[in-house]
């Protein structure tokens, strides 16, 4: 009998639904996945009958039944925002709770290992290349150029990213949610 996982997402089609529809997509023949989108029900209405929820922020797990196994992470270097919010001994608690604590990048993994006796697992994050796909034609040129992909967010870096491109005279070209 495969093992039954809720990977918990937040809203359809967005980053992390995306994330969850692949790893259903790839892990299918071994785990029975169930995706479950936060927005489009009551936290109190998740599924059950799980051996196992898959949570890819931390502040999703206080939607979870209490006492629910879970794994989870988070995805940006944001322990002090979470902090801020919800309180230290409530996100120390949600950390604690995990079985197994994953980060998206090398430097997330090591200050939530700085700051928990948690196993932590790095998965970094992939773009999965039969969704997006290039709008324009290449352009050439004489300069280095670096590319962004996502929100233009401090609290991702992208004020880090930018002051080094323009003081090393580099091109940097964004791709970024578009309203509308």
């Amino acid at each position: 009998m495969k093992r039954r996982i809720a990977i918990v997402a937040d809203m359809r089609n967005w980053a992390w639904a995306r994330k969850s529809e692949q790893l259903a997509r790839h892990l299918g023949d071994e785990f029975d996945l169930q995706v479950v989108h936060l927005l489009d029900r009551n936290p109190d209405q998740l599924p059950t009958n799980i051996d196992l929820y898959s949570t890819f922020e931390i502040f999703m797990v206080h939607h979870l039944r209490p006492g629910a196994p879970y794994v989870t992470g988070m995805t940006a270097h944001v322990w002090d925002g979470h902090v801020k919010k919800h309180g230290e001994v409530r996100v120390r608690a949600w950390c604690d709770g995990a079985a197994v604590f994953h980060a998206n990048s090398r430097l997330l993994e090591q200050e939530m290992a700085a700051r928990l006796q948690r196993p932590i697992a790095y998965v970094p994050n992939g773009v999965d290349e039969s969704f997006f796909r290039r709008t324009r034609p290449r352009r050439n040129s004489s300069r280095l150029v670096v590319g962004w992909v996502g929100k233009p967010n401090p609290r991702k870096g992208s004020d880090i990213v930018k002051r080094a491109c323009a003081a090393a005279g580099v091109e940097l070209r964004t791709v970024e949610k578009t309203q509308g």
